[in-house]
């Protein structure tokens, strides 16, 4: 007797479930493209500001002294290295903002914002299939998130600044990758060919973000016993290089002696706690996670992968970053916010989508984020055309007034629409900060700068003791005498030596203009903020080195 043969099974696969994919990529595609063109715009609307104009005015002295362009260049790289740090994105930013057009610089940082958010969702799916549905519900998921808690409106939009950390963020994360497919044997050998020489710029690119990159591959190289592929041992050496270059900077080992320890432990875990908010999610959930006993093996699991691993050691690196220094700005949360939205699309793909279900509601609410996001978007936008009128209404009444001296005050925070949370006006424009940029270019000799409008019609007075003759006027420090010459390359730095009222005397740098009033020229030392609130006296050193100085002309 013969056995009839059961039928096999052949699952039933709806005739859609394919096209249904193609849409949803197609879809994320033209999403990317969106988000792309959407910081494109907001990047070329910006206009050149702060630490921008500072380079601008620096690159061309250096000039004046070399026959060729690269010269220049390499002698300003060298100065600054020395002067003040050794990152790479500060060597470049003259040359992106000088020679570089405006739309195309504009243009790529676009893209890199666009491959951040793509390298965040496609590191959440790590090993994984990618799924066409995730990938556009992560997107829709992100962009408020990215929007509104990544650090943007500390200066992350003009071209220094998204040079030192979106574009920094762009290649530590194409390293990333590259990295952990060579730490599984997923790369072929010919990449090194490109990757190589791409992982020393990126080293070099920060110490704030190649560091933590590099402390995290570290970790996980000696949690594996030091077994890692000789290609991982060749990127992970060659970052190491990128990265010594730019943390033994004398200007930067300087600085970091300068900038930790001068204000309490609660200032310090204040803008911890504001700046870091998405580390504090991540550890709430993983506790959650961890805790519930249906969910803790699969969670215990997912922190010892690798691309977890890394991710989460970034974030925690980067609210240690963001805790010890003092005077902490929204940005020393940029590394801590994006590896943590690594990290919580991580815990999304492997806990919430599972059933279909689910992804249809997690859709949904995808598609009422995005749209959530376009109305405070488009004001973005509009509020940084607003700043860019303001900033050709100032360089145009700078170069058109006749006595030199433009009394404006810019815009701040306060004039921004609550709906964009200050994102193109907060940081981006502060009002003493960016009078002194614009003015730090302008001719000594004709006093030519804009000032704020209480300034106006004010009587110098009552002068601090000491020869510097400063005297506190409207909450600004206002001088009649000029430091003319500085010895080496300070440019406008002004020091000061300011004497306490115990008799200790520190030396303090100021960035100084001089401006026209009353038929005088007077000097604009900063708002009073800078100064301690127990000094005594002003003087200008006594070490010509450091400051010579003639009363300024009537």
């Amino acid at each position: 007797m013969i056995t009839p043969r059961k039928p096999e099974f052949k699952p039933q696969i709806s005739p859609n479930c394919h096209a249904n994919a193609r849409q949803y990529s197609v879809a994320w595609l033209l999403l990317l493209a969106a988000v792309a063109a959407f910081f494109g715009v907001w990047s070329y609307t910006v206009p050149i500001q702060a630490d921008d104009i500072a380079f601008q005015y620096f690159l061309p002295h250096f000039e004046e002294r070399n026959s060729s362009l690269w010269g220049a260049f390499w002698e300003y790289s060298h100065w600054f290295w020395l002067d003040t740090n050794g990152r790479l994105a500060n060597f470049v930013a003259p040359l992106a903002t000088m020679y570089v057009p405006r739309w195309l610089f504009a243009s790529l940082t676009g893209v890199a914002t666009a491959w951040v958010m793509y390298a965040a969702i496609r590191l959440a799916q790590w090993r994984r299939t990618a799924d066409p549905r995730f990938n556009f519900c992560a997107l829709l998921m992100m962009m408020p998130v990215v929007l509104f808690l990544w650090p943007w409106r500390d200066y992350l939009l003009y071209p220094d600044y998204s040079l030192n950390y979106l574009y920094s963020t762009a290649l530590n994360l194409i390293f990333l990758i590259v990295w952990l497919r060579a730490l599984e044997r997923w790369m072929p050998l010919w990449w090194l060919v490109w990757a190589l020489p791409l992982t020393i710029v990126t080293g070099m690119m920060h110490e704030g973000l190649s560091l933590p990159m590099l402390g995290a591959c570290g970790l996980v190289t000696i949690l594996r016993r030091l077994r890692i592929p000789p290609a991982a041992w060749a990127l992970g050496l060659v970052y190491l290089a990128g990265t010594l270059v730019v943390t033994l900077s004398p200007g930067i080992l300087g600085r970091a002696a300068r900038e930790h320890g001068g204000t309490s432990i609660l200032v310090h875990g204040y803008y911890t706690l504001i700046y870091c908010t998405l580390l504090w999610a991540l550890i709430i959930t993983a506790m959650v996670l961890l805790w519930r006993r249906t969910s803790r093996r699969r969670m215990a699991a997912l922190l010892r992968t690798p691309v977890f691993a890394t991710a989460a050691l970034n974030a925690l690196a980067g609210a240690a970053i963001c805790f010890i220094f003092d005077e902490a700005t929204p940005r020393y949360g940029w590394l801590t916010q994006v590896f943590s939205t690594i990290s919580l699309l991580q815990i999304w793909r492997e806990f919430a989508w599972r059933s279909e279900r689910c992804k249809r509601r997690l859709l949904m609410w995808g598609a009422a984020a995005g749209l959530l996001t376009a109305i405070p978007a488009g004001l973005t936008v509009a509020d940084a055309r607003a700043v860019a009128r303001e900033d050709r209404l100032i360089r145009h009444k700078l170069e058109s007034l006749p006595d030199g001296t433009f009394y404006f005050d810019v815009s701040t925070a306060a004039d921004a629409s609550p709906l964009i949370m200050g994102n193109t006006f907060r940081g981006m424009w502060k009002s003493h900060f960016q009078h002194a940029c614009y003015n730090l270019g302008l001719s000594v000799d004709e006093a030519r700068a804009v000032v704020p409008v209480v300034l106006k019609g004010f009587r110098f007075a009552s002068p601090l003791p000491g020869n510097a003759h400063v005297a506190r006027i409207s909450g600004y420090l206002i001088g009649d005498v000029i430091p003319r010459k500085i010895e080496g390359l300070e440019f406008r730095a002004t020091a000061l030596e300011l004497t306490l009222d115990d008799g200790s005397r520190v030396t303090r740098y100021f960035a100084a203009y001089p401006f026209r009033a009353g038929g005088r020229t007077y000097f604009l030392y900063g708002t009073e903020r800078l100064l301690p609130p127990d000094v005594r006296s002003i003087d200008f050193p006594e070490n010509e080195k450091l400051n010579k100085f003639v009363p300024l002309p009537e």
